[in-house]
């Protein structure tokens, strides 16, 4: 979820004269009610999406060349993104949230761990445990954008807090 500046919000807070915990939840409300139409469609199309390995597949048969392109393309968006984040909250967030599903800018960040000494299974083995990882990341960061038993399975795996699910119900039920 977007962060807000504990600066800013005792700045606020000051001049409305409300706690600053009422404050930090209210600008939070507002984000996540801005977000919440945009978020359905980021599920679907995540749906719909080829499957990461039909996507590796395709990337692996490109050449070495068009792999270092997509690679530092794909990073240079998803930094692009982050920069976004910080200037533009909604748009920036939207961005991030589509490329976190999004397979091929997994599987091209995952080309990080190509490298022609490594046996090709630890190579994959390494990509999938990173795909994993970027798709706890993606939970952490919007599990309104997951299926519930996704959420459910990564608060379970990592002892997270349960308060995501909640997040994730109160997205769901607006729906």
């Amino acid at each position: 979820m977007i962060g807000v500046s504990p600066e800013r919000l005792q700045q606020l807070a000051g001049q409305l004269d409300i706690d600053n915990d009422d404050v930090q939840e209210a600008l939070l409300r507002v984000v996540e009610d801005k977000a919440t139409p945009r978020l359905e469609e980021i599920r679907e199309r995540a749906r719909d999406a080829e499957d990461p390995n039909s996507v590796r597949t395709q990337i692996e048969a490109l050449s070495d060349d068009d792999k270092n392109r997509l690679f530092h393309d794909t990073w240079a968006e998803l930094i692009a993104a982050c920069v976004q984040l910080r200037i533009e909250p909604m748009e920036g967030m939207t961005n991030l949230k589509k490329m976190i599903r999004d397979p091929w800018t997994v599987e091209a960040m995952l080309l990080l761990f190509e490298d022609d000494e490594i046996p090709g299974e630890i190579v994959g083995a390494n990509k999938d445990l990173m795909a994993d990882y970027m798709n706890w990341i993606g939970i952490a960061l919007a599990p309104e954008m997951y299926e519930r038993d996704e959420v459910e399975d990564m608060v379970q795996t990592f002892g997270s807090d349960p308060a995501l699910l909640d997040k994730w119900d109160e997205i769901d039920a607006d729906e």
